[in-house]
């Protein structure tokens, strides 16, 4: 291990020297914020698409160690009086996160492709584990420059969130051998280990569809109950006389003739006028013709 020299301390009682490492130490500590609030991003993405599974309850809780994270260094910032010196470190964060970008997006990209899902969630592992070790290594930095000025809260605090990101790593790590072997058995047999009926995005989409199922039906019985009548009671089209039936269109035949039993011979005959103009069903005509032989 290499000795520490002259050339690696700071003289804490030179306040150019001391205030250069303030900046250096915030612009660790954005750069820090600025991964753990795209990782915010990308768990929530991967999320949406793993099923049940000990791969999906390690990314539930990095996702709210994650959140703190962002959390946590907010504050930290906020005591240092950081706003006064971003504009300084800007440049370095945007060269940064043109980097960080490139790891970060690629999970919700493979997510778009035409894969299984046992590799989309192998894919997202070795995302995650790239992830982690970057924040590794930047809160190595921090801890190190932290340090090096004599900041101990900011020191404890990147040793405290690379501890977090060391876990997740190594369970990454240990998951990802059963996510490979997964995709190899669906690649091979095209047999698959996930529920992914059960996936947060499965169950959003049949809830979706059975939203707009729900919303055609009622706008289409609203538009029956608002279709304009003449005086007569006919209907603008010309399809024949209204039957004194509720909402009888949206009514079997069963139900019909069920509802016709209870009317009297001229009401039978607008339901039978109304049917032959319009669904023709013999099953109601002949039970009208029926009962009205029955009456005369």
């Amino acid at each position: 291990m290499a000795e520490t020299s002259e050339k690696t301390t700071i003289d804490p009682g030179d306040r150019a020297q001391m205030e250069a490492g303030r900046r250096v130490v915030i612009h660790y500590l954005e750069e820090a914020r600025a991964l753990e609030r795209s990782l915010v991003t990308n768990l929530r993405a991967h999320l949406a698409m793993t099923p049940p599974s000990d791969y999906r309850e390690r990314l539930e809780r990095h996702l709210e160690e994650t959140k703190d994270h962002a959390r946590t260094i907010g504050r930290r910032l906020v005591a240092l009086s950081a706003h006064s010196s971003l504009m300084a470190v800007g440049m370095g964060i945007a060269q940064t996160l043109t980097g960080q970008a490139i790891v970060m997006a690629k999970g919700p990209l493979d997510m778009m492709r035409g894969a299984t899902v046992e590799e989309k969630l192998l894919r997202n592992a070795k995302d995650e584990v790239a992830a982690e070790a970057l924040e590794i290594a930047v809160y190595e930095a921090l801890e190190a420059a932290a340090k090096a000025i004599g900041d101990e809260e900011t020191a404890k605090l990147a040793a405290s969130h690379r501890g977090d990101e060391e876990k997740m790593l190594a369970d990454l790590r240990t998951l990802i051998p059963d996510l490979t072997r997964a995709f190899v058995a669906a690649t091979t047999t095209g047999l698959s280990t996930y529920a992914t009926s059960e996936t947060p995005v499965a169950k959003q989409a049949r809830s979706a569809a059975s939203g707009a199922r729900k919303a055609a039906r009622s706008a289409a019985s609203t538009a029956r109950r608002r279709r304009p009548q003449t005086s007569q009671g006919t209907s603008s089209g010309g399809n024949g006389a209204k039957p004194p039936i509720a909402e009888y269109d949206d009514l079997n035949v069963q139900e019909v003739n069920r509802r016709v039993d209870r009317l009297s011979p001229a009401e039978m005959r607008r339901v039978a006028t109304y049917e032959r103009a319009n669904k023709k069903r013999t099953g109601v005509l002949d039970h009208i013709e029926g009962k009205l032989a029955d009456k005369s």
